[in-house]
């Protein structure tokens, strides 16, 4: 299947489209005949509700302008001192961890979410608020990872609360909180409490309709914004880690690298720019391991893609998983490689629709600054001062909902260097 341009399952209406060409037609060029899946939707939509990711045509297309203004590099910068905070955190927890064999996913998620309530919220973000977000968060981690039969087999949404794990119960508690420290945003009269990206996100107006986001859509962006910075970090981070166990010599490579520009210091957004070899463990990580392992799209009419024909009310999922380990894109695909990412034409426009872990085209994730900054970070300041190693049993077992997540976690043992 791997090498295989399209796919077709038992399943009735949906085909799978694994070819770069037809992928930038869906994409890019006829992207207005393709939308957001409705199956994505209704598993998400109790988390974003009438955010950007349920939302399909205008109302989609001007949040997506709106928002997209806060993301400048200024605005990722301002991260980075929450990302160190989150690092120096982790890494004092395992400390008290070494010599032993430990699970790092879970450990990982609640300094990866501190990231983003510190980022979006500021200091309206309060001790007892982040403890509960934390707990709902980690609720929803574990949710996402696995698959609801009602939506395996298209059957009616209602059917959803029979069939499998929904994301109800999380979403709302998530909701609660968020929405509660937001209100208090209306009487703070300081900046300082401010998290620079609400106020940015606030503000954000379309340069073409001139809309604003209204009070709910501002809430459940936020809300979906935390929602997502924690799976997609704390995943990532825990395979990067799990990758870099089993490969000393690259792991004593990161550490040579991180030690050379860092020194002792945080990183900042220069050093950030200097940390190549961290950047293409990243980089690599998400190939092998990509957040979202396939993307679904409803075919809204006819289309003939690269020659490739998908009919009206097809359901066209792209596998991201596969296209990164198809050996006819990548040399020795199942083999952890950073340095393949030194070769430019990787990044090539032609190339463009072989690696794509965080979506491609006007879809593509609004937040992939924000993840690459937190996950560079992450990874260097742990590296720079744990010696990761293989536990007993290194084997992972994945499993697929809406993202890619390990079954049982990711065991290693670490030690303080």
């Amino acid at each position: 299947m791997f090498r295989s341009e399209t796919y077709q399952p038992p399943v009735k209406g949906i085909v799978y489209v694994m070819k770069p060409e037809a992928l930038a037609k869906i994409f890019v060029t006829q992207a207005s005949k393709f939308e957001q899946s409705h199956l994505l939707r209704r598993i998400v939509s109790p988390v974003w509700r009438s955010g950007i990711a349920t939302s399909i045509g205008g109302p989609w297309c001007w949040q997506r302008r709106a928002a997209a203004l806060m993301f400048t590099p200024k605005s990722v910068a301002a991260i980075l001192p929450a990302a160190n905070e989150a690092a120096h955190e982790i890494c004092e927890i395992w400390r008290g961890k070494a010599g032993v064999e430990c699970e790092i996913t879970h450990d990982l998620g609640n300094p990866a979410q501190k990231v983003v309530l510190n980022g979006l919220l500021g200091k309206l973000c309060d001790f007892r608020s982040a403890a509960i977000l934390q707990m709902h968060g980690a609720e929803l981690t574990k949710l996402t990872g696995r698959i609801n039969y009602a939506d395996l087999l298209m059957f009616p949404n209602w059917t959803r609360r029979f069939l499998g794990p929904t994301l109800d119960k999380p979403a709302i508690g998530l909701h609660a909180v968020v929405n509660a420290r937001l209100t208090a945003l209306e009487n703070a009269t300081s900046d300082e409490v401010k998290g620079p990206l609400l106020e940015l996100l606030s503000q954000s107006k379309d340069p073409e309709t001139d809309n604003v986001m209204s009070q709910d859509q501002l809430y459940d962006n936020i809300v979906g914004s935390v929602a997502a910075g924690r799976e997609t970090t704390a995943l990532s981070v825990a395979c990067a880690l799990h990758l870099l166990a089993l490969d000393k010599d690259t792991q004593k490579r990161v550490r040579d690298e991180v030690n050379a520009i860092l020194e002792d210091e945080d990183v900042t957004a220069e050093t950030l720019e200097q940390l190549q070899l961290t950047r293409n463990v990243v980089f690599e990580f998400m190939r092998l391991y990509p957040p979202a392992p396939q993307i679904a799209r409803d075919c809204l009419e006819d289309a003939d893609v690269a020659g490739i024909k998908i009919n009206k009310g097809t359901i066209d999922t792209i596998p991201i998983y596969a296209i990164h380990r198809n050996p006819d894109y990548w040399d020795q695909p199942n083999t952890f490689d950073p340095n393949r990412f030194f070769n430019p034409d990787v990044f090539a426009k032609q190339n463009r629709f072989r690696y794509f872990p965080l979506g491609g085209g006007a879809q593509l994730c609004l937040g992939q600054a924000f993840v690459m900054a937190e996950a560079v970070t992450l990874v260097a300041r742990i590296i720079q001062n744990l010696q990761f190693s293989e536990a007993e049993d290194s084997k992972i077992e994945l499993e697929t909902g809406a993202s890619l997540r390990a079954k049982g976690g990711i065991n290693r043992r670490l030690s303080p260097i």
